[in-house]
C-alpha cells in the first residue's frame, strides 16, 4: 500500500520544479523563449470546429501563431518535439 502523504509530497514537489522553470521572457518584440528550450502543453479550444490550437507555456496561453513567430528567432536552427502524457515526468 502507498503511503497517500508520501504520494501528495512527491506531487507538491513536481509542482514546485515545474513553477521554478522559466521558458519565455520579455523581448524587444514582446515575448520570446527564454533559452533554447521551451515546455509547456497543448491545449485548444474544445467544440471550436477548425480553431487553432495553442500552447501554454509559463501559465500563458499562446497562440499558434505567436508561438510560430517566436521561433522564428531560430530560423536555420534545428529542433526536436518531445510530446509526454501531462502525468509523465519532463
Amino acid at each position: 500500500m502507498v503511503d497517500p502523504m508520501a504520494l501528495l509530497g512527491r506531487l507538491i514537489e513536481k509542482m514546485r520544479r515545474g513553477l521554478a522553470m522559466t521558458h519565455l521572457r520579455s523581448g524587444p518584440m514582446g515575448l520570446e523563449i527564454a533559452e533554447h528550450k521551451v515546455r509547456g502543453r497543448i491545449g485548444c479550444e474544445p467544440g471550436t470546429e477548425g480553431s487553432e490550437p495553442y500552447v501554454v507555456i509559463d501559465g500563458r496561453e499562446i497562440s499558434w501563431e505567436y508561438f510560430g513567430r517566436m521561433l522564428t528567432t531560430f530560423e536555420g536552427w534545428q529542433f526536436k518535439l518531445d510530446i509526454y502524457d501531462s502525468s509523465e515526468e519532463m
